[in-house]
């Protein structure tokens, strides 16, 4: 899950080192994927996530997220560098109403910018929030 990046600009963008990997996520998973060695970040690669802007009640029905797959990582000096292919869209509102079984903080967490990994299985939770994952990323 990555939060607070706009995924229809561009293919790629730059995390802050602070917020990546840092909150937000379950301490066995921090340390299994925080290293980003070339083992983890093929790990990472291996995983569908969903890139969305910052969001909250107010305007959750005027964003998209973005399902993907991320194809690149590099540590900066300033940052870690994402880049990412994206599959296909999935109204924001379906983030918001399931937030529990994404296991997202239900108050802050669509509110702050940052990259985490959660331990979920992302295709299940989506297709049981009805999106239709195959032929577009279709909701009901």
């Amino acid at each position: 899950l990555i939060v607070g990046f706009n995924p229809f600009a561009s293919d790629h963008f730059l995390v802050p080192l602070q917020r990546a990997l840092t909150e937000y996520i379950a301490d066995d998973v921090q340390s299994r994927f925080r290293s980003l060695d070339e083992t983890t970040i093929a790990q990472i690669k291996q995983l569908p996530t969903i890139i969305v802007e910052e969001f909250n009640k107010s305007n959750v029905d005027s964003i998209n997220a973005l399902f993907a797959f991320i194809t690149n990582i590099r540590r900066q000096q300033n940052g870690i560098k994402i880049y990412f292919k994206s599959v296909c869209k999935i109204p924001a509102r379906v983030l918001q109403d399931n937030l529990h079984e994404l296991a997202m903080d239900m108050v802050f967490e669509s509110t702050r910018t940052h990259w985490t990994i959660k331990n979920i299985n992302l295709l299940e939770a989506l297709q049981d929030a009805g999106v239709q994952m195959w032929g577009g990323c279709a909701h009901e």
